[in-house]
């Protein structure tokens, strides 16, 4: 039998001050397009995949519990403000 190897992204981000200069901008900034903004919040507070967020369908949202289910993660992820 042989063990998995790590699961998960495994690549370099980027530094924090840019982060939040990007933060900043996909919140409250209006030079970014909303659909930037979304993929960005989603990419940046919620370690969505492109793939998670290429298969995401309305029904995937709970806009009554405030909840996106992204891909196949066991729970629903909590919205916060920003997302």
């Amino acid at each position: 039998m042989k063990a998995k190897g790590p699961s998960g992204f495994s690549g370099t981000t980027i530094a924090v001050d840019q982060q939040r200069r990007l933060f900043r901008r996909w919140t409250t900034g209006t030079d970014a397009h909303p659909h930037e903004a979304l993929l960005g919040i989603l990419a940046l507070l919620h370690a969505a995949s492109s793939s998670e967020v290429r298969f995401l369908r309305v029904d995937d949202l709970g806009p009554i519990n405030r909840t996106i289910r992204l891909g196949r993660r066991p729970h629903p992820v909590p919205m916060d403000p920003a997302s």
